[in-house]
């Protein structure tokens, strides 16, 4: 899940398709009309009202995105795509940029279904884009460099990574922030760091800290306080995220939280 702004003129409903819109900030999503648009980047994870920040869901599972029949039956394990109607999905044709695939069989022509969407970079569907990918024949320990998985090791002398990643356990959703704000939570990433943010409603940055983690066997703990300027809203989220080898925002977490 990761913060966008609503650019497409009106509220967003949990669920809605949406796309990166053509500006130059980079932070701005918007909808389409478009079958296999190669912009697709998600979907909304709650109501979001038009030009105000909200919760995208890029990567993971979901039962609320809408789907649609309309050009063709979707099955469990067909990819989905953006269709000419605005906010929902469909079954992906070759040539479609695809962005999710199906894990259930809608019975209606419109509705909402459970399905992983499948990753922030969407790929292209071939000639078979509801094939299922053929499992290796038994499960290899990965090893990673700069956040990417690479082969299996085989001797050499890369770090074996366990539980990567950032896990914030304080403070929670919706807890009421101190200024300072007392941040805890663990890290196993590559760059050794965590950058901290406090941002208001509108996703302004009204205070940033870095802190030190590790990158290992395992995931280390740490705690550390963000100080921030006065809020002009009453509700803002922490942000937390490190910047991997290749020069990339990673781990992107966010936290709701009230002023």
């Amino acid at each position: 899940v990761t913060t966008m702004k609503n650019s497409s003129g009106t509220q967003l409903s949990i669920g809605s398709v949406v796309v990166l819109k053509s500006t130059a900030t980079g932070y701005e999503i918007d909808t389409t009309t478009t079958n296999g648009d190669n912009k697709v980047f998600g979907m909304t994870n709650g109501t979001t009202p038009d030009t105000l920040f909200g919760y995208f869901l890029v990567k993971g599972k979901t039962a609320k995105l809408f789907v649609s029949n309309g050009t063709s039956s979707i099955a469990i394990g067909d990819w989905l795509s953006t269709y000419s109607h605005a906010y929902y999905a469909k079954k992906a044709v070759a040539g479609d940029m695809a962005f999710a695939v199906a894990l259930s069989t809608p019975t209606t022509s419109t509705s909402q279904a459970s399905l992983p969407i499948s990753s922030s970079k969407p790929v292209i569907t071939q000639n078979r884009p509801s094939a299922t990918p053929t499992p290796s024949p038994a499960a290899a320990q990965q090893t990673t460099k700069g956040g990417i998985a690479t082969q299996p090791n085989t001797g050499s002398d890369d770090v074996v990574v366990q539980n990567p990643g950032i896990v914030i356990y304080t403070p929670a959703n919706g807890d009421t922030a101190s200024n300072p704000l007392k941040v805890t939570g663990s890290g196993n990433v590559t760059s050794k760091q965590i950058t901290l943010q406090v941002l208001d409603k509108d996703g302004y940055v009204l205070g940033t800290a870095n802190t030190n983690v590790c990158y290992g066997i395992n995931a280390c703990q740490f705690e550390t306080y963000v100080a921030y300027n006065t809020p002009k809203t009453a509700e803002g989220y922490l942000y937390a995220f490190t910047i991997n080898s290749l020069g990339e925002k990673a781990y992107e977490t966010v936290i709701p939280i009230s002023f």
